[in-house]
């Protein structure tokens, strides 16, 4: 009777460990703006490999068993990883903070400070300060010449090309014409912002058919299959990308309903 007991027991225990339910969460990204949006931010189970996403306001649902290890990553975040209990299952909602991905800088070896303030200046010179004094770098007179040098440099080579003068690079030498600096290069996350802020959520939601929760996950998808997308936007070819997003929001939302 007591073995009966014992098995009964141990099979009631087995079966609430593999029961599924539906489970609601909520992420919470820490020291960013209250109005952030947190749509697209992926949430896994190792166990079933399911790929689940939050809503704008960082809400999700999906369904869980107890010792299943959810894994909430993004782009923008860092990883985390939570083991759902039997105490968390059994409240069926959990809130999920995340920190914001940071680059980590080196560690600084940092002397301690001198009773006297003074005494922690540091006056000695660099080895880039004592060359510069080496070969005088830092005057004016030094800087002027180097500047005449290249100029003339420049002219000899305008004049020599092909045995005639290139007027170009003879403007460049005379005229101290400057090439214009190269752009500063924007990540995905910066093109995203501003696609959806030229576009509207309106367009993404009405035109495309995209759920507002998945336009980051969308967004990042087109930037995958097409990357061309962020050039043509950048050069104002609108509707070339009208074009492609059209084409690609019919396979994005094909395959979210698989």
């Amino acid at each position: 009777m007591r073995t009966y007991f014992t098995f009964l027991l141990l099979l009631i225990t087995c079966l609430v460990n593999a029961q599924v339910v539906d489970f609601v969460g909520n992420v919470i990204v820490d020291n960013v703006e209250k109005n952030y949006n947190k749509s697209g931010i992926h949430i896994i189970n190792k166990r079933t490999k399911e790929l689940y996403t939050t809503q704008s306001d960082g809400t999700f649902k999906m369904k869980v068993q107890v010792n299943d290890e959810l894994v909430f990553k993004s782009d923008f975040t860092q990883t985390r990883i939570i083991k759902i209990t039997e105490s968390i299952l059994n409240k069926g909602f959990i809130n999920v903070h995340l920190d914001v991905e940071v680059i980590e800088l080196a560690e600084a070896n940092l002397n301690p400070l001198k009773p006297n303030l003074k005494d922690n200046i540091n006056t000695d010179r660099t080895a880039a300060e004592k060359l510069q004094d080496e070969v005088n770098y830092v005057s004016p007179e030094f800087r002027q010449k180097m500047l005449l040098e290249h100029e003339d440099a420049a002219a000899r080579r305008a004049i020599a090309q092909t045995g005639g003068v290139n007027l170009m690079g003879f403007g460049t030498a005379i005229f101290g014409v400057k090439s214009k600096t190269k752009p500063k290069v924007k990540s995905n996350f910066e093109i995203a912002e501003a696609i959806k802020k030229y576009f509207t959520i309106d367009y993404f939601i009405n035109d495309l058919r995209i759920e507002e929760y998945q336009i980051n996950q969308f967004l990042s998808f087109c930037f995958k299959e097409s990357s061309v997308i962020k050039t043509l936007f950048e050069k104002g070819r609108i509707e070339e990308v009208i074009l492609l997003f059209e084409e690609l929001a019919l396979e994005f939302n094909r395959k979210m309903k698989t």
